[in-house]
């Protein structure tokens, strides 16, 4: 499988419940999430992406610098937008475009790290943290929209679910 196609599949589970829950319900501070909302972890995750595809011509992405759109997490029809043009972005970009990863890991003003990396493995990074979202986003729309429906695998990494049919058979 190409790896736009599975950004293009974890893109699909975003759209599921984006297209299905209103905007109230998607920007409620939930308890589950200490008070965040599903629009708010929705938001990190498209703006991650965002972030990657914004400084990849600088050739060093810093995931601290996200523009934090707040339209993101209030307006499901904007944020549907939003991951339909960063699809057709990433579409666009060569996977083994050379890049550095900088990090800040230590108190204000400390100093950051940068370490080599590549377009295609900070795809796959985004891909995990997208993974580990939609787990999170799924507790949430349990508790507030206990009436969608989600597919099986949804939020699931996908090694988690080949050992799940492995240990069926």
């Amino acid at each position: 499988m190409d790896l736009t196609q599975v950004v293009a599949s974890t893109f699909s589970q975003l759209h599921i419940y984006l297209a299905d829950i209103d905007n109230e319900r998607y920007k409620q501070p939930l308890d589950v999430f200490s008070g965040s909302s599903l629009g708010q972890h929705t938001r990190h995750v498209i703006e991650f992406f965002d972030c990657l595809i914004r400084q990849t011509a600088q050739g060093c992405v810093n995931y601290d610098l996200r523009l934090r759109n707040c339209q993101i997490e209030e307006d499901t029809a904007f944020a549907r937008l939003v991951l339909d043009q960063l699809l057709e972005k990433v579409k666009t970009v060569d996977l083994d475009t050379p890049m550095e990863l900088e990090q800040e890991y230590g108190s204000e003003g400390s100093g950051s790290i940068r370490v080599i990396t590549t377009f295609a493995r900070e795809l796959v990074y985004n891909i995990e943290h997208a993974i580990h979202h939609l787990a999170i986003i799924k507790i949430g729309l349990r508790e507030i929209a206990p009436e969608l429906t989600l597919p099986k695998g949804f939020g699931v990494a996908p090694s988690t679910i080949r050992h799940e049919e492995q240990m069926k058979n």
